[in-house]
């Protein structure tokens, strides 16, 4: 990383933004320092003949965990939201901002100090929609508001992307989407951002968002053709290629259909000529990750208790992993050789050239194993 003298400053909604990696080239995957987080909650009870307002709601003990992979050392701190996902600083380390999904609450947590040093609760009839990124210089979050159950002021429904000040934990902005709420999102260079909207026609539609303009650009997208209701996909990038992951559960009965399909920012199309594989009776795809070295894909489809894992080029599949417990999470160490699959229940390693699982690696954790517990979207810090 380059010292902060000489670099740009730009305006961006009223107030500066400082480049810091306007000319840097994303920073390489260091190695991990062996730190499991992710959040944990218990579900409460829900009269289904009168609704809720808001997911954060249905929930109990609410917690962000903390775990050794080596040690087996494990800590839990209490935090307002539910998390669905935590994502780290991307200077400091032991910094992490996490929202709900279809819930009000962000937190702010700190693990140099093990305890929420912040939270910001949207007005009722605003719900965040799970994942959130920070600007290149660490001093904002950007993460999707959905007006899902309920609407605002004027009787519109919100779907926008929210600019939070990290210090304060204030929106400073809201920039709407062209059409659909938005999921997964992820940087791509500068100030921009990608994300995938589920929009009123139900074709999932791929966004570019440029910060600094504060527009949104649709990208081509003709060889996505999948009804997804309202449930958008998840993201990973590496350099300018981007891999997706879309299930349609939501509008059969059956268990649905899903796809993956790999995409070229840069010259906008399918980086496979015959488009989106898609994946049979597998239900919802809850997460994935892309193994660079190997050029693999994992994804988790926790409704058949699998984690499919394909090769990038060929896109034949390379083998499956069954559990007996429903894999919510997947995260990548390449550099380490290692698989990280969270589920319902437990977290397992994997080695990620075999598949085969890390007996030595899952002992230490018996000692903390709780007998239930629930965690969203793992990562790595």
């Amino acid at each position: 990383m380059t010292g902060l003298a000489g670099l740009s400053v730009s305006a961006v909604v009223g107030i500066e933004l400082h480049d810091v990696w306007q000319n840097l080239r994303r920073p390489i995957l260091e190695r991990p320092s062996g730190a499991l987080v992710g959040g944990v909650f218990q579900f409460g009870t829900q009269d289904p003949a009168r609704p809720l307002p808001d997911y954060d709601l249905l929930t109990s003990n609410r917690r962000a965990f903390h775990l050794n992979l080596k040690s087996g050392a494990y800590l839990e701190i209490p935090v307002q939201s539910p998390l669905h996902v935590l994502e780290p600083h991307p200077q400091q380390k032991s910094l992490m901002v996490g929202c709900s999904r279809r819930g009000r609450w962000m937190s702010k947590i700190d693990w140099s100090i093990g305890r929420e040093v912040g939270s910001l609760q949207l007005a009722m009839g605003r719900v965040w929609y799970g994942h959130v990124a920070f600007t290149p210089d660490g001093r904002y979050v950007i993460a999707p508001i959905s007006g899902e159950h309920g609407l605002t002021g004027r009787g519109q429904s919100v779907n926008a992307i929210a600019l939070v000040e990290l210090e304060t934990l204030k929106i400073i902005d809201e920039i709407p989407t062209l059409d659909g709420r938005m999921h997964d999102v992820t940087w791509v260079e500068g100030w921009k951002f990608v994300s995938l909207a589920a929009p009123s026609s139900k074709v999932p539609t791929l966004l570019m968002l440029d910060l600094k303009s504060r527009q949104l650009e649709k990208l081509k997208l003709e060889e996505l053709q999948i009804e997804v209701g309202s449930n958008p996909g998840h993201l990973r990038l590496i350099g300018h290629h981007l891999y997706l992951a879309i299930s349609s559960q939501d509008d059969i009965t059956k268990e649905g259909d899903g796809l993956w399909m790999g995409y070229d920012l840069n010259r906008e199309k399918a980086l496979h000529p015959d488009g989106a594989l898609r994946l049979r009776d597998c239900g919802e795809l809850l997460s994935i990750d892309v193994d660079e070295p190997r050029q693999r894909i994992w994804i988790t489809a926790p409704n058949v208790r699998e984690v499919k894992v394909f090769d990038l080029q060929n896109r034949e599949p390379v083998g499956v992993l069954q559990l007996a417990d429903w894999p919510q999470s997947v995260r990548l160490l390449p550099e380490a050789g290692l698989a990280i699959v969270g589920t319902y229940q437990r977290v397992y390693v994997y080695d990620a050239e075999t598949l085969r699982r890390r007996q030595d690696l899952e002992a230490p954790w018996a000692k903390w194993q709780p007998q239930f517990f629930y965690h969203a979207h793992t990562r790595i810090a």
